[in-house]
């Protein structure tokens, strides 16, 4: 039997190198984002002829990504053996779709799964806000700067890290407190914030009269690209997201060529919000389900 353990600390070495040589740049294959949502997903690994599987718990069952590894077709049998007829894969990247297609004609039925489609963005176009199609961002960020000057910038690090310690504010207010997703996300920037440095997560924090009004921490999932977890703004600053958005960009190594902004959950104003940023291209998901 197969022994799954949750996903720990300690477990950074060795799930890194599973994704650095055979991973896809996606939210799914980056440490720090399953190290943060571990306790709402119960996510958990094992490792099977040089192939790591993950799960994680939704809706109260298990669901699977696709394995990564050397062995990546022993490891689907293995799943198909011991969890069918349940098997579930999740986040699946249109190569993982095209590899069970072809290795496992007419077992698997895809559903594209548009709510869990990451948003992809040019750096350099966050950076600038150039062009006509960015002239409304423009003057989102020249109407914060009027009302409220030039904000300080300042990059994170785990020493200065409590200037966004105390700021749940700005995503709980409004919201139901008792909403799932938000204690989810709550425990998610805990994390993220007690293991800052130690997870190599990088970030910026926007401040105006020495308060903290916005913030964005993300991590590299590639060479040249970094993926987003976290962008929190005070939603009573008009332009305050256009900042944050243009200044995190603008703080990233200049190797990222690109920035992944994650999904929308289907979430309709999230959903508006992130393709008015204009993003270069879409990282597609599918589920799939074992039909035998």
């Amino acid at each position: 039997m197969l022994s799954f353990k949750n996903i720990e600390l300690s477990d950074r070495e060795i799930l890194e190198s599973f994704f650095e040589k055979f991973g896809y740049p996606v939210s799914d294959n980056c440490f720090g984002g399953l190290y943060i949502w571990q306790p709402g997903f119960q996510s958990q690994y094992a490792v099977i002829e040089e192939t790591v599987i993950l799960r994680g718990k939704d809706g109260g069952r298990w669901v699977y990504q696709c394995p990564i590894g050397k062995n990546v077709k022993a490891a689907v049998e293995f799943l198909i053996n011991t969890r069918q007829p349940n098997l579930l894969f999740v986040g699946l990247c249109p190569a993982e779709k095209a590899f069970l297609e072809r290795n496992f004609e007419g077992k698997f039925k895809f559903i594209n799964n548009r709510d869990s489609s990451e948003y992809v963005y040019s750096r350099e176009a966050l950076c600038s806000f150039s062009g006509k199609k960015y002239q409304q961002k423009r003057n989102h960020v020249n109407k914060f700067l009027r009302l409220y000057g030039q904000p300080e910038t300042v990059i994170l690090n785990g020493k200065n890290i409590s200037l966004i310690s105390e700021t749940e504010h700005l995503w709980i207010n409004g919201h139901d407190g008792d909403d799932i997703r938000i204690i989810h996300e709550n425990a998610a920037f805990r994390r993220a914030v007690e293991n800052f440095d130690e997870l190599g997560f990088m970030g910026a924090a926007i401040r105006v009269e020495g308060k903290t009004v916005a913030f964005g921490i993300g991590e590299k999932l590639s060479e040249d690209t970094v993926i987003e977890h976290f962008e929190k703004a005070d939603r009573e600053m008009d332009g305050c997201y256009a900042v944050m958005v243009q200044q995190f960009a603008r703080i990233l190594p200049p190797e990222i060529k690109y920035i992944n902004r994650e999904e929308d959950m289907g979430i309709e104003g999230l959903r508006k919000s992130k393709l008015s940023l204009k993003p270069v291209f879409m990282e597609e998901k599918y589920d799939g389900i074992y039909i035998g």
